[in-house]
C-alpha cells in the first residue's frame, strides 16, 4: 500500500494512540475495533461490506491453506520438506497464483519461481537487518546486508551465463 508522507503520518499517529491505549501492544483487534467509526483515519483501509469482506477473507484463508501444504522431497539422500505450492511468477502482476512446485519442468519457469522466492527471502533479511539496526545491533545488520550482496551478486553471476 503506497502512502503519500501525510496520510503515512496520520496512520502512524493513529496506530501509536492506539498501541498506547493497549499498554503498548497494539492488535489486530484494537485496529479494526478503532476503524469502525467513519470518522475514524484508518476507517476507509477497510472493507465494510460483509459480503465483500467474507469473500476478502475466504481468499485470504484460501491463500493460507494453498501456503500450508507440504511435500517431501529426497535430493540426493536429502529429505526436504517445501511447499507442495508456490507463487506463480507467470500470473499477471497483481493476480494472485500457486502452482505445484514438483509439475514445474520449464527452466524459465523454475528459475523465475526460484528468484521470486529469493526475493521474498531477501526482502525478510532487509527487514531484519533494519530491524536490528535499530535496537541496537549493527553487527547483525551488517552481515546480513554483506550476505545480501553476496546473494545479489551470485544470482547476477547466475544470469549472465545462463544466458551466454
Amino acid at each position: 500500500m503506497l502512502l503519500n508522507t501525510e496520510t503515512r503520518q496520520l496512520l502512524e499517529e493513529e496506530l501509536d494512540r492506539l498501541a498506547k491505549k493497549g499498554a503498548g501492544t497494539l492488535t489486530p483487534v484494537s485496529v479494526v475495533d478503532a476503524a469502525r467509526s467513519p470518522e475514524s483515519p484508518l476507517h476507509r483501509y477497510f472493507e465494510w461490506n460483509d459480503s465483500l469482506a467474507a469473500i476478502a477473507h475466504r481468499l485470504d484463508q484460501a491463500r493460507v491453506l494453498i501456503r500450508s501444504v507440504r511435500v517431501s522431497v529426497t535430493v540426493e539422500e536429502k529429505i526436504l520438506v517445501v511447499p507442495r505450492y508456490v507463487h506463480n511468477p507467470s500470473v499477471e502482476e497483481g493476480e494472485s497464483g500457486y502452482c505445484a512446485l514438483l509439475t514445474i519442468d520449464d527452466n524459465q519457469q523454475k528459475r523465475n519461481v526460484i528468484s521470486s522466492e529469493l526475493a521474498t527471502g531477501m526482502a525478510h533479511l532487509r527487514r531484519a537487518g533494519n530491524i536490528a539496526l535499530a535496537i541496537d545491533n549493527s553487527q547483525l545488520h551488517d552481515q546480513l546486508l554483506r550476505d545480501i550482496s553476496r546473494i545479489e551478486k551470485y544470482l547476477k553471476r547466475m544470469s549472465g551465463s545462463e544466458e551466454e
